[in-house]
């Protein structure tokens, strides 16, 4: 069929490169790779190409828009959540006593991962709906050829959407996490808010990929280098000239493995510092019981305690407000 007499016209262009008559190549493997993708296009029942977004069936071009759309976008709505909502939630659950600080944190964290997956099935579910009227749903096993750390990548759309789904899942885990673990060390969702923006933004800038700086040996163990999924699983194209991995080992198991180590790291670093004695805290009195204490500081190095409460509730209900208490050394009260 035509397809077929593609890739055999395909296969001689990739001959004719090596033996050095094609020359102009960006990356020695885009003549095996367009191969490849056109080989396994002819083997469909009904094989097709796509010209544009317009033509393309609801799951092609979903594969289309994982490899397409800037990795930002994924990554708004964890943060307008942590900030929004991270406070909020953590004051209100240790205020009605249902559990400390820890633990309303942690539920601050969950919640938070499981709305920005809600609101990504949300956010993809809609074109997909548009384009299966408008083109049908397309072929689960329409293939995908990728080149990346210079190896020949094959593989389905369904498997790319699928892929995605994980990565992302994983991220949101992590990032939620870390904004959970600054809410357990009294940062406020304002800072939690401000360190999940700073990791994400840290792709955008070419001098986080650069070989000569302190961290180049760590980049396949940060976080930020899986944020952007383009460069980590690709998606659908029939441009495969260039190596998508901006880092060398950045797919695979480890995409899912090390952010979701992250989000375990920040949690565990978070809860070990907030189960510390008070002294050694910053400051920082947890909730205990059904106490809820908020902007605690211990202040003087002279005494043996010097509180400031700002308000202390039991069950909702304010008993305190603007306490300081005082004691001296050799003192005893109660």
């Amino acid at each position: 069929g035509y397809f077929s007499a593609l890739a055999r016209r395909a296969r001689t262009v990739e001959e004719e490169h090596e033996h050095g008559y094609v020359q102009g190549a960006e990356n020695e493997l885009s003549f095996a790779a367009n191969a490849l993708l056109l080989e396994r296009i002819a083997l469909l029942g009904a094989p097709e190409v796509y010209d544009t977004a317009a033509d393309m069936p609801a799951i092609y071009l979903l594969a289309f828009s994982i490899g397409s759309t800037p990795y930002i976008f994924w990554y708004l709505v964890p943060v307008a959540v942590m900030a929004i909502a991270g406070r909020r939630l953590d004051r209100r659950l240790v205020s009605q006593g249902r559990m400390g600080i820890r633990g309303s944190a942690c539920a601050t964290g969950l919640a938070g991962a499981l709305v920005s997956l809600a609101c990504l099935l949300i956010c993809l579910i809609i074109p997909f709906v548009i384009a299966s009227m408008r083109n049908g749903m397309g072929d689960p096993s329409y293939p995908v050829v990728l080149i990346r750390d210079n190896t020949l990548v094959s593989t389905t759309v369904g498997v790319q959407i699928a892929a995605f789904l994980a990565l992302q899942t994983a991220i949101y885990i992590a990032l939620c996490s870390i904004a959970a673990a600054v809410l357990m060390c009294k940062g406020g969702s304002v800072a939690a808010a401000i360190i999940m923006t700073l990791l994400i933004a840290a792709p955008l800038f070419e001098l986080y990929y650069a070989h000569d700086v302190p961290w180049a040996p760590l980049l396949t163990s940060l976080l930020p280098t899986y944020l952007n999924s383009a460069s980590v699983l690709g998606g659908a194209s029939y441009l495969n000239t260039s190596d998508i991995a901006l880092v060398t080992g950045a797919g695979g198991a480890h995409a899912i493995i090390v952010p979701l180590m992250w989000g375990a790291a920040a949690l565990g670093f978070a809860n070990t510092v907030s189960m510390m004695p008070s002294q050694r805290r910053w400051g920082w009195c947890s909730g205990i019981g059904d106490r809820a204490i908020s902007g605690t500081n211990i202040t003087s190095p002279t005494r043996v305690f010097d509180i400031v409460f700002d308000t202390v509730a039991y069950r909702r209900n304010p008993i305190l407000n603007k306490a300081h208490v005082q004691i001296q050394p050799g003192e005893i009260i109660g």
